[in-house]
């Protein structure tokens, strides 16, 4: 019995070291803190209190705990890279403006202000693998997005737990640390934290060490060193981690190192130490980067080029995850090589390089094209007439700046601008649009034909100088060619259509003037045919009031040097694309022309005059009477060559032009430019007004433009729908259309303008023909105007970047952008004075969120109304709240406004913030005594003092699909968060607000007038109600009450949000920080109906 006693004793033992055993494996460790290396120290004292507890014994201490307990024997000892990357943590988060302290002013985001130490202050605390865990989780934050960086993330800790299952299985040295961690739960929501503060810290690091950033990564992204490792995602990522830190540590021993792995190259950026460089090349260069942490003697050598062509092909980290989806095989993804992020102004750089790979400027050629930018910009301030001229051109003055900074810096290697300008135009080709062939550079000013019509004074004369200069250009003759136009003529008693006939070239014919030996003097005509065919009305020989516009025509065209000629038949096919004229004028008679006296072919106008071989005879050659010149009627076949507006250049049939009129059409509109250092020189030579330039380029990029009335056709197939490879697919209008559009009189105005021939073409601006001839398609334009709004947007977002991203997509395909966006112009008295604008409307909330969640993430596209219950966006180490929620609600415009503060809430990607669709509201207590309800004294008192306001979560997460991003990952680039904001008291919550349920711009707000007549007291006689504490506001009066928290706007924001969540909007009063007077506030409002003697007309509540 003693024996079996012992038996059961022992069984009894052994489970118990069994269940001892079990219990020591699942035990939390990661509850443990050490104290962390002297050199962290300046990190965890900078960092908020919120921070260092969640780092000390939040979510992100059991992280990293566990995280170091699983990599522990695969972490190299690097302890002097631990020190450094201390020294150098402490210096970048104790520089000026990284590391923001939150304060009331920041409202409920006061605790989530301030730069992201978090996961590398809960690594420093728990223990020194944690540290080398956390250089692994920089280094997948710089190289990866974040759903790609969380899927590796996932599979190292999948792998690495097999692996140390496997090992303990073969009897493999496994410590107690290890297979413990192996029994710890380590979520993908933990690791999604983990990165999202490794990823926060890198955006912090990265603007105070901007400098040795862009220079590294100059050198990066110009050698070939691959990443090299195993053959699975596993072994890659560890062995490159592994090589990163060892070759460091060597580094700042003072050992030189070879670097034959990128990732080592990768570890320099994401750890923010940067040792002197050796690269070799044709030309071997020493770059010295003088960082005081790194040792003199430690420098990197790097092959620019590869030493096995093999390993050319690794520039780029390429893995295979199997946990990016839900379901599927593994997605073979590659690391991201434009990591960095740019300023705004910066991007315009981009934007410049974008611009000139579309006007296919060559490299020799940068500089020059920059400095026309410049002067093109210096000629338009010098000369524009008001300031608004030049606000509608916002778009060029930003890409003029931007060329006066390359032009700064030059195009040398060196030179950041210079590898910004570059980078757009090998990689932001399409960021500005994309059309089939090159765009005519220069917006056309360097164009001859087009400075010749800018140069034009006649307003309706440009497109005819235009036209003109083409003809000639391409050598036309005299009787090859002529342009014709029409009009609606309204008078007071007929409406009749006038058609206009006109050389293109001028005629060289005998003057009336001779030279000293008598010889006869040529000179060069113009000639006008001009038909009128009355189309209703007691016919046009009756009506005096359009003899009187003839007459006046006429008048004008030989003040102009050119002779008017009456017709008095044009056949109706003239507004077709072919047509014949039965009885031409003799100039144009061209078969004719073969059986006289020509010149060599090579003259302009071959044919000669009759009037210049015979001085006796004068020019008949503009006239139509067949008999006055002895000839046959002679048909003429002419072919429509080019429509702008209402104006049509033809050619004769006959003439050499019939069988190349494509090609040479072509040629019109591609022809050979100036120089732009000439064009320039044009603009000043022409006399060409600033405002007349300004007008044409807003014409020119005008995304709101009617595209009906304003188009250039090219005949030949197309039947006037105009270039289809530049145009936007709905303009589908005819010309014809667009000429009875634009020409209709309103019946009011006829009287007033039918004195001059002039008046009928008021409603044309032909500035706006002319730029409709090198317009921009649709899509270019609205991306100049989108590159303007988001300027617009970050100009208010002191030290926000965007990232490189946004450049490799349309920038005109952006769902925030939106038509309400751009301001369709401003009319004149008439549609002549029709300009369109560059200045965008006003932001709506809405699209200004769509607009940096775009440039933040570089791919995302979201439609506005996604946005129209956001309450702020958090992203990287931004928060971009709306103005309404930390601003006193007297600000009328804060409802509109989009701050950024420094800070982030733990979370990755584009995380929207939504408070709760009904949020509560405390109800009131049982107890009578707490309510006092005093009587308003006049003193303006802050009685809310322990008011503050609050940011909590709950567990609400909506995902949302969104352009640009990948389809159906585990992890969502963009959703929303409910988020709750709480006012509490004291400690105490009062209610939960939602801000957005407030209409900001309809509260009443109390003013005084300009001049207060004085009254005693400035109470009146009325009964006003303190209201001091929350249960007197909740619990409110029935006569006015006065909301005392005078200049707290966080408490009186909360009693404004919580009276408009009541639907009581209507009955608010906000009193602003000036003067008060009662009386005065008084006389404002009418009397109400009801109203006894001492109740007040003021709202019934008024927040002070």
């Amino acid at each position: 019995m003693a024996g079996l006693g012992r038996i059961t004793a022992n069984v009894f033992q052994a489970a118990n070291d069994n269940t001892l055993a079990l219990a020591s494996l699942k035990f939390d460790f990661s509850l443990m803190k050490v104290e962390a290396p002297i050199e962290f120290s300046g990190l965890g004292a900078a960092l908020s209190t919120r921070r260092r507890t969640d780092a000390e014994d939040g979510p992100h201490h059991k992280i990293a705990r566990r995280l170091a307990a699983l990599f522990e024997q695969l972490i190299p000892s690097t302890p002097k890279l631990i020190t450094a990357y201390g020294l150098r943590s402490t210096e970048i988060i104790q520089t000026p403006g990284v590391n923001p302290k939150g304060s009331p002013k920041h409202g409920p985001f006061e605790t989530y202000v301030g730069a992201d130490g978090t996961a590398m202050w809960a690594a420093a605390t728990s223990g020194v693998p944690a540290l080398g865990v956390y250089f692994l989780a920089c280094l997948l934050a710089r190289a990866w997005d974040a759903t790609e960086a969380i899927s590796i993330w996932v599979e190292l800790v999948n792998k690495r737990r097999d692996e140390i299952e496997d090992g303990w299985k073969m009897n493999h040295a496994v410590s107690e640390s290890s297979r413990m961690s192996v029994y710890q739960d380590i979520s993908r929501e933990d690791l999604a934290r983990w990165d999202a503060s490794a990823r926060a810290w890198l955006r912090s690091a990265d603007e105070v060490k901007a400098k040795e950033q862009t220079q590294l990564m100059l050198i990066i992204k110009n050698i070939q060193v691959p990443f090299n490792g195993g053959e699975s995602t596993y072994s890659k990522v560890i062995e490159a981690w592994q090589q990163a830190m060892s070759a460091l540590e060597q580094l700042l021993c003072g050992r030189p190192q070879e670097i034959s792995n990128r990732s080592t190259l990768l570890a320099f950026s994401a750890w923010h130490l940067y040792p002197n460089l050796v690269v070799l090349g044709s030309e071997t260069k020493n770059v010295q980067f003088s960082d005081h942490i790194m040792h003199p003697r430690g420098a990197a050598t790097i092959a620019k080029e590869p030493r096995f062509k093999k390993a050319a092909q690794g520039s780029s980290w390429s893995l295979a995850l199997s946990h990016l989806r839900y379901y599927g095989d593994p997605v073979t993804v590659e690391s991201h090589t434009d990591f960095s992020r740019v300023t705004i102004q910066q991007l315009h750089i981009i934007a410049l390089g974008s611009l000139f790979n579309a006007w296919d400027i060559e490299q020799r050629d940068v500089l020059s094209v920059a400095q026309w930018f410049a002067s093109l910009w210096d000629f338009l301030c010098q000369g524009a007439s008001e300031r608004l001229v030049l606000d509608r051109l916002a778009w060029l003055r930003y890409l003029a700046q931007a060329a006066k900074e390359l032009l700064r810096q030059g195009v040398g290697r060196e030179s950041e601008a210079s590898q910004l300008f570059y980078y757009g135009q090998r990689r932001a080709k399409q960021f500005l649009g994309v059309s089939k062939t090159p765009l005519e550079p220069f917006f056309g000013l360097a164009n001859e034909s087009i400075l010749a019509g800018l140069s034009e004074k006649d307003e309706e004369e440009r497109v005819v100088a235009y036209l003109r200069k083409v003809t000639k250009m391409n050598r036309l003759r005299s009787s090859e060619a002529y342009i014709v136009s029409d009009w609606k003529i309204c008078a007071a008693n007929s409406t009749a259509m006038a058609c206009e006939l006109m050389t293109a070239i001028p005629h060289t014919c005998a003057s009336r003037k001779r030279d000293i030996d008598g010889n006869v003097l040529s000179e060069a005509a113009h000639a006008r045919w001009i038909y009128i065919d009355n189309m209703h009305g007691s016919g046009i020989q009756h009506d005096h009031v359009l003899d009187s516009i003839l007459r006046r025509r006429l008048e004008q065209l030989a003040a102009r040097g050119e002779r008017g000629l009456m017709i008095s038949n044009v056949p109706y096919q003239v507004h077709q694309n072919e047509w014949t004229w039965d009885d031409p004028p003799f100039l144009l008679d061209y078969p004719m022309h073969s059986q006289l006296d020509l010149q060599g072919s090579n003259e302009i106008d071959s044919y000669r005059c009759p009037s210049i071989s015979n001085s006796s005879d004068s020019c008949r050659c503009f006239d139509c009477d067949h008999r006055s010149i002895d000839r046959a009627e002679q048909p003429c076949k002419f072919l429509q060559l080019l429509t702008i507006g209402r104006y049509k250049l033809f050619v004769n049939e006959a003439s050499k032009y019939k069988h190349s009129r494509y090609k040479k059409a072509i040629r019109i509109m591609k022809k050979d430019y100036l120089h732009p250092t000439l064009s320039i020189e044009r603009l000043s030579k022409l006399s060409i007004e600033a405002d007349v330039v300004s007008s044409y380029l807003q014409f020119l990029l005008c995304p709101a433009m009617d595209q009906k009335s304003s188009q250039s056709t090219w005949e030949g197939g197309n039947n006037g729908q105009g270039n289809s490879e530049e145009r936007d697919e709905g303009s589908d209008s005819s010309d014809s259309e667009a000429v009875t559009d634009q020409s209709g009189l309103h019946a009011a105005d006829q009287r007033r303008r039918s004195s001059t021939w002039r008046a009928s073409a008021e409603d044309f601006n032909y500035r706006r023909e002319l730029a409709s001839i090198f317009g921009y398609s649709p899509k270019r334009s609205w991306a100049f105007h989108a590159l303007v709004s988001a300027t617009q947007v970050y100009q208010q977002l002191e030290g926000a970047t965007v990232s490189l991203k946004i450049v490799k997509a349309p920038l005109s395909e952006a769902s925030w952008l939106t038509r309400r966006m751009i301001k369709a112009g401003d009319m004149g008295q008439s549609k002549a004075q029709w300009f369109p604008s560059s200045v965008p409307q006003p932001f709506r909330r809405s699209n200004m969120l769509g607009c940096i969640a775009h440039f933040e993430s570089g791919t995302l596209s979201l439609l506005p109304t996604n946005f129209e219950k956001t309450l702020a966006i958090a992203s990287g180490n931004s928060l971009f709240v709306i103005g309404a929620l930390v601003s006193d609600p007297f600000d009328m415009n804060a409802e509109d406004v989009v701050k950024r503060i420094i800070g982030n809430i733990g979370r990755t990607g584009i995380c929207m913030l939504e408070s709760p669709i009904e949020p509560r509201i405390r109800p009131f207590g049982d107890q009578y005594n707490i309510v006092t309800h005093a009587a308003y004294d006049g003193k303006r008192e802050d009685n809310f003092k322990g008011t503050s306001l609050h940011l909590s979560f709950t567990d609400w997460i909506l995902p949302l699909e969104v352009k640009g991003a990948e389809l159906r990952t585990i992890d969502q680039e963009a959703y929303v968060v409910e988020s709750v904001i709480s006012v509490l008291d004291s400690g105490k919550w009062v209610a939960d607000l939602d801000i957005l349920s407030t209409d900001f711009q309809k509260l009443h707000r109390l003013e005084m007038p300009a001049q207060c007549p004085g009254h005693p007291n400035g109470l009146s006689d009325y009964d006003y109600t303190s209201l001091d504490t929350w249960e007197e506001f909740l619990d409110g009066p029935t006569n006015v009450g006065f909301f005392r928290a005078h200049g707290n706007w966080a408490a009186r924001l909360a009693a404004v949000s919580i009276l408009s969540q009541q639907q009581q909007g209507h009955s608010i009063g906000l009193l602003g920080p000036g003067k008060m007077c009662l009386e005065c506030f008084n006389t404002t409002y009418e009397h109400g109906w009801g109203l006894r003697k001492h109740e007040s007309r003021l709202p019934a509540f008024c927040i002070d």
